[in-house]
């Protein structure tokens, strides 16, 4: 683990999540994927904090947050992330999510809206996650889909096993893994009720709206 510097907040349920904080400016808060933590980030913290106050959550269960049995879906991810916000009392809020980050962020602005946050940047979420045995490789390429359905049931079954992490998740990412990540997604355009805008494609493979 890296030497950032951490403190924690109590969720509207209990749960105590931590966080690193780093750097002054604009606030940007950093939204990990699933089995990921606030590390994931460590090789963009350092670079963003240079002009932005960055916020790096390990989500619940996920990291040094703590280990709960309840709450482990996205709509409960999406308040944890909105208390987070409330505690810190940010505003014109840069949010970046990286794989299910990007869901927690969409579910945030379907429920709460866009208020608080000044853009969204969506990172190596695909529309869809399980692949349909009938595309073609052109379509599995556009859907971005990197499981079969035997896949996702034998993650499952493995998850399960013996050979499962206990009490939490946390995956140490090689380096320039974000980047990585970002450059195999081509382009990514989402529209939600919340915000009744379009969030549009960018060169990077990242999807970006900006409340304007």
């Amino acid at each position: 683990m890296s030497n950032f510097p951490r403190q924690a907040f109590a969720t509207s349920d209990g749960v105590q999540l931590s966080y690193i904080r780093q750097g002054s400016g604009r606030p940007i808060v950093l939204l990990h994927g699933w089995s990921q933590c606030a590390e994931e980030f460590k090789h963009q913290i350092e670079p963003l904090s240079a002009r932005y106050e960055v916020i790096a959550l390990d989500q619940r269960s996920h990291g040094e947050s703590q280990k709960v049995p309840y709450g482990l879906k996205i709509s409960r991810l999406s308040k944890d992330l909105y208390d987070l916000l409330a505690e810190l009392d940010l505003n014109e809020v840069a949010l970046l999510g990286h794989s299910m980050g990007s869901c927690v962020i969409l579910c945030y602005l379907d429920l709460f809206g866009p208020e608080r946050l000044s853009k969204i940047i969506l990172v190596d979420q695909p529309p869809l996650v399980t692949s349909d045995p009938h595309w073609t490789p052109q379509e599995l390429e556009e859907a971005g889909a990197t499981l079969t359905a035997q896949q996702v049931f034998d993650t499952v079954a493995a998850l399960r096993g013996k050979e499962a992490e206990q009490g939490g998740f946390c995956i140490t990412p090689r380096k320039g893994s974000i980047q990585d990540y970002a450059a195999r997604v081509e382009s990514v355009s989402i529209w939600t009720s919340a915000s009744s805008r379009t969030i549009s494609s960018t060169s990077t493979g990242a999807g970006c709206w900006r409340n304007s």
